[in-house]
């Protein structure tokens, strides 16, 4: 009975030297991107999304502040970027893969404004660092939906939606 004892005892002994677990197989995943996003609130098959979409492009167009404005088209873009998701969720898929590239849109909009800033005054510290945060969260979404998404057309608008992102990030750099 002892000998089978301390058997066992070095066989869990051993055990915990010589089959850890891989640090490889952590390394593997990719880490999420730490980025909060907004609530959408309506999305756009709502009967009301009009409505929305006419509020944003006043809100956009009656604001005289460039830093204001790159926030903005930051935030839609953000929240279109959800949209799609509770899009796809819905399986409304065609409706969604249209909604990420405009979200993209918004983003490109974001960094061309504030190019713009950059150009003409200091722009406020912290705000291209967001865009850059915002840029790779965007690209870690899109891309979860590349791997899903089957149909070729929807395919092809979101691979043109991982351009604009690359577009946005290259601006970036470039602004930093």
């Amino acid at each position: 009975m002892k000998t089978i004892l301390s058997l066992l005892l070095s066989c869990v002994v051993l055990g915990f030297f010589f089959f850890r677990p891989s640090d490889s197989a952590a390394e593997a995943l990719p880490t999420p991107v730490d980025y909060h996003l907004p609530y959408p609130g309506m999305t756009p098959d709502h009967p009301l999304y009009t409505v929305k979409k006419i509020r944003d492009w006043l809100l956009l167009n009656f604001n005289r502040d460039p830093v204001r404005k790159v926030e903005i088209h930051l935030l839609l873009a953000d929240k279109k970027l959800v949209m799609a998701e509770l899009l796809i969720n819905k399986r409304n898929t065609r409706l969604a893969v249209d909604t990420y590239y405009d979200s993209q849109v918004e983003l490109v909009k974001a960094v061309t404004v504030m190019s713009e800033v950059n150009s003409v005054k200091e722009p406020p510290t912290g705000l291209a660092d967001k865009l850059e945060l915002a840029s790779r969260k965007h690209e870690e979404m899109i891309k979860k939906q590349v791997a899903v998404v089957t149909d070729i057309k929807s395919l092809n608008q979101l691979k043109q939606a991982l351009s604009l992102n690359e577009k946005a990030y290259s601006q970036i750099q470039l602004i930093k």
